[in-house]
């Protein structure tokens, strides 16, 4: 029996390329193809054209070339982050340092792929993917539990009450309420 890698939600992949060669782009855009996936893609390879791009569409995944001749992946990464999306970053080069590759991770790169590996591709952003949405999902929960928290502090003004339960019989309880003395 085949296991369908992707979730159905991701059956259909809104890319975002960051590269400077449309035939490299469609290395990328290919290996996804090939393993079912319909992918949609839309390539740039300067900072204003990739900043359109994040301002005027949703993405599931932005993929990235290190070095461009007018654009870097460390450039497009830092515009990417002002964005605050979710969606993963990866990038795919012909080559790249150990140092490099550390650095970027370090700025937020979700994964590395080199060119000649693009057989991994699929398996990396089906990972990247599920940790993306795991984001989404922590945020969403994070804030409905700022919401309810201020709902709850505003309703129930009243000190919170602590209680501490003693380890002997003669301290069966100490309570106390929270930011009395």
């Amino acid at each position: 029996m085949h296991m369908d890698p992707f979730p159905p939600h991701h059956r259909k992949l809104r890319l975002l390329v960051v590269d400077d060669s449309e035939d490299d782009a469609l290395l990328s855009v290919l290996s996804l193809r090939r393993q079912g996936l319909d992918v949609d893609y839309v390539r740039v390879d300067l900072a204003d054209t990739l900043r359109t791009a994040l301002r005027d569409q949703s993405w599931d995944l932005v993929i990235s070339d290190y070095s461009m001749p007018k654009f870097s992946a460390q450039q497009a990464l830092q515009v990417f982050r002002e964005s605050n999306s979710l969606v993963p970053f990866i990038v795919v080069t012909g080559t790249i340092g150990e140092e490099s590759a550390v650095a970027m991770m370090k700025a937020g790169v979700n994964d590395f792929l080199l060119k000649t590996h693009l057989k991994r591709l699929p398996s990396i952003v089906e990972r990247e993917l599920r940790e993306a949405d795991n984001r989404r999902a922590k945020r969403a929960a994070e804030a409905a539990f700022g919401k309810a928290r201020s709902a709850t502090s505003w309703r129930y003004g009243a000190p919170t009450m602590v209680c501490g339960i003693g380890t002997s019989a003669r301290k069966p309880c100490m309570c106390r309420r929270a930011g009395v003395p």
